[in-house]
């Protein structure tokens, strides 16, 4: 099972929620507390103008966290609202064989959770597109929903 996290400003809590300010995630709603903006903000913020968002998404560690971090960097410069990172994972089953390749060759390099989330807090403060952890749900499972919300809030992720 995949998911995108979405978050707001406030930590996690149980999912209850109230139209426009709390998105559910299969039973846990986490809001971020360092986002600038978070991606219901800048979703709202757009459609308030008539725009439309520009999200490109880029598989974290493909080919490695350093071209991740500089084309995370890049498309902000270029005017992304929001990117969403792929967090790679061992059995990609519902990517197609684009995300499937670039998964595999992340984790051929070593890449993992935690190093997504530390490349997060590197850019997250000098960004100003909301970034986004696309993921499976197993990963989240194996460290604990509250924790990973915590951990990912912390960072900067806005979704």
């Amino acid at each position: 099972m995949q998911a995108s996290m979405h978050l707001q400003r406030g930590g996690c809590f149980p999912a209850r929620p109230r139209p426009q300010s709390r998105v559910r995630f299969s039973g846990v709603a986490c809001q971020a507390t360092k986002v600038k903006q978070s991606v219901t903000e800048k979703m709202a913020e757009l459609k308030e103008k008539g725009k439309v968002a520009f999200i490109p998404f880029i598989a974290a560690g493909d080919p490695d966290l350093e071209t991740t971090e500089a084309a995370v960097r890049s498309l902000d410069a270029l005017g992304a609202d929001i990117i969403e990172l792929g967090v790679p994972y061992s059995d990609p089953l519902a990517d197609g064989p684009v995300i499937q390749n670039a998964a595999t060759r992340a984790l051929d390099k070593g890449t993992n959770l935690d190093q997504v989330i530390d490349l997060v807090r590197r850019v997250s403060p000098s960004t100003s597109a909301a970034l986004v952890l696309f993921t499976y749900f197993n990963p989240i499972m194996r460290r604990g929903m509250d924790r990973f919300c915590e951990e990912i809030s912390e960072a900067g992720v806005g979704g």
